[in-house]
């Protein structure tokens, strides 16, 4: 016989939201040692900072950048979501950024053309399958804090 208990229900459900929020990369993350998955940044000088942010491939890229721009609101201690475009112009300089849209893995069909037997003027097609690995997305750049840190 089994009881049922409302609060071993809840306890699980809160426990799954748990587990679900912790499947993407947050910008408290720090990188992970293993694929780098997460978020690094370095103190160049008082006001810059060198930021980057590596994503698994199937994270939306405008996520990876929104992920890179709270972590320079953090380090200039500036509120994010910027409200306008002019706070953002007010908290940090860009100085450099580039971002890449990762790729997951797949399979490719290559076809070479090999010469064979030069007497008989022919050549061979030869089809084989190659597997290109998955690439990561990321976001880096360095930035000069305009305002004070909290």
């Amino acid at each position: 016989m089994f009881i049922r208990t409302p609060g071993l229900s809840i306890l699980s459900a809160t426990a799954l939201l748990l587990i679900a929020g912790c499947v993407r990369v947050t910008p408290h993350q720090n990188a992970d040692t293993q694929r780098q998955h997460g978020v690094t940044s370095i103190k160049l000088s008082d006001n810059r900072y060198r930021v980057t942010v590596r994503t698994n491939p199937h994270t939306d890229p405008t996520l990876t950048q929104a992920d890179f721009w709270k972590r320079v609101a953090e380090l200039c201690g500036c509120q994010y979501p910027f409200p306008t475009e002019s706070a953002n112009r007010e908290c940090a300089r860009e100085i450099s950024y580039r971002q890449y849209e990762g790729a997951p893995a797949s399979t490719e069909l290559v076809r070479e053309s090999n010469p064979v037997d030069l007497s008989r003027r022919g050549r061979v097609t030869i089809t084989r399958q190659e597997t290109v690995p998955a690439v990561d997305s990321y976001a880096e750049g360095e930035v000069e804090c305009l305002k004070k840190n909290k």
